[in-house]
């Protein structure tokens, strides 16, 4: 009988091949796994329809460098008085420009709380703007109150912001 020699590389082959082959076969099994969690895994993310928004963002106590000035008296008739306000060169961007309207004593001293408020609108650079209060429904002397934005420089009060006084206005024509 003829006895078969195996080679001695064969005989003594290094068992880590299959090792080798076999971690190989598993990372790319792993693989192929996690790639398919990833492509049927949700995305969390938020999908609408809406491709506009209206409204703005501001941040608390940021001004635009926007200035206004109180102009000439309008109106001043019961029911219904009116002064302009008119920018600097800057527009009015993303400030917020209130204004109060109070009645006043003669010695231009607020009496109570504020009898119509309001907020300015955006506007251009070197315009002008009319604000209307039709509140008024009693004779007397009524002053237009105008708040700074934070951040604008002027006398601050304690409450942070700066404010610009209208000139009186007095309305006589009220039937009591």
């Amino acid at each position: 009988m003829r006895k078969i020699r195996y080679l001695r590389k064969r005989r003594y082959r290094d068992r880590s091949q299959y090792l080798i082959v076999g971690l190989g076969l598993l990372i790319a099994f792993y693989f192929l796994i996690l790639a398919g969690v990833q492509v049927n895994s949700f995305t969390n993310a938020s999908f609408n329809d809406v491709e506009k928004v209206n409204g703005s963002l501001a941040v608390e106590g940021d001004w635009d460098k926007s200035s206004l000035t109180m102009g000439t008296i309008i109106d001043k008739t019961c029911g219904e008085i009116s002064v302009t306000v008119s920018t600097n060169q800057n527009p009015i961007l993303y400030s917020t420009w209130r204004y109060y309207v109070y009645k006043v004593s003669a010695s231009k001293t607020p009496i109570g709380e504020p009898i119509d408020s309001g907020v300015i609108p955006p506007m251009q650079g070197n315009s002008s703007f009319t604000i209307v209060s039709t509140k008024v429904v009693e004779n007397g002397t009524y002053q237009f109150k105008l708040r700074r934005p934070m951040g604008h420089p002027g006398n601050v009060e304690p409450d942070g912001y700066s404010y610009i006084w209208s000139d009186p206005i007095t309305v006589t024509d009220c039937t009591q």
